[in-house]
C-alpha cells in the first residue's frame, strides 16, 4: 500500500449504493477513482456484503455486490485481520463494555479498528456503533449521509431498516399478549442484559408501576 490517503467504506455505504441511492453511488466512485485515494477494503466488510440474503435470490444484485468487491480485490485493497487489528478491536469492545455496557458487534469493532491501524478515515451512516473509537481511540470518521435524503430514499422504493422490521414484528406479537404472557417475557428477557441495562429496565419498570398506581 503506499502513502496515498487511506480511506475505508463501512458496509451500510456498499448497501446503500448497491440500492441505487445516487449519494453512495457518487461516494464510492469518487473514492475509487481519485488518484490520490486508496479505497481500503477490510475482510469484514466483504463477508457482510456476501452475506446479504438478497444475493443468492437476485443474480443482477449479486452481480452489483461483485463489482464493489472485485475492485479492492483486483487492486490489492482488501484488508486482511492482523494481530494488530485483532488487538486494537478487542481492546475498543472491552473498554466500552467496562466504560458504559456496551456491546459492540464484533463487524463493527473490527472496522473501526482497521481504520485506526491503517490510519484511514471511516465512512459510514452508523454514528452510534464508532462514538466510542471516535472519543477515545481517535478514530477519523465521516458521516456521508443525508438521513433525511435517504429515508426519502427508501420510502419511495419500498425499502426498510432490518430493525424497523423488526421493531413492527415485535409491536405486532406484544400487542397479541396478556399481561401474564408479557410479564413472563420480561423476566425472560431481563435475564439476557448486562447489569447496567437490568438497573436501567427495573427504573423504568418501577416508574411505570408508579405511574399505573397514581392513575
Amino acid at each position: 500500500m503506499s502513502n496515498k490517503r487511506k480511506v475505508i467504506c463501512d458496509t451500510n455505504i456498499y448497501i446503500y449504493a448497491s440500492w441505487g441511492f445516487k449519494p453512495a453511488v457518487e461516494l464510492i466512485n469518487e473514492l475509487r477513482f481519485d488518484d490520490e485515494i486508496e479505497l481500503l477494503m477490510p475482510t469484514i466488510v466483504q463477508v457482510e456484503l456476501l452475506s446479504i440474503p438478497r444475493t443468492q435470490k437476485d443474480m443482477a444484485y449479486k452481480d452489483v455486490i461483485d463489482q464493489y468487491i472485485n475492485y479492492p480485490k483486483d487492486e490489492g485493497l482488501i484488508v486482511q485481520i492482523n494481530d494488530s487489528i485483532a488487538n486494537k478491536a478487542a481492546d475498543i469492545r472491552i473498554l466500552w463494555l467496562e466504560a458504559d455496557g456496551k456491546k459492540l458487534p464484533s463487524p463493527d469493532a473490527i472496522i473501526a479498528a482497521t481504520s485506526i491501524v491503517l490510519d484511514a478515515t471511516l465512512y459510514s451512516n452508523n454514528d452510534k456503533d464508532f462514538v466510542y473509537a471516535v472519543d477515545n481511540f481517535e478514530l477519523k470518521f465521516e458521516n456521508p449521509i443525508d438521513r433525511g435524503d435517504l429515508e426519502k430514499f427508501m420510502k419511495e422504493n419500498g425499502l426498510s431498516h432490518e430493525e424497523n422490521n423488526t421493531m413492527k414484528t415485535l409491536e405486532r406479537v406484544l400487542s397479541n399478549m396478556d399481561e401474564e404472557m408479557l410479564r413472563e417475557l420480561a423476566l425472560k428477557s431481563i435475564g439476557l442484559l448486562n447489569d447496567q441495562a437490568k438497573k436501567e429496565q427495573i427504573k423504568f419498570a418501577r416508574g411505570l408501576k408508579k405511574r399505573r398506581n397514581e392513575s
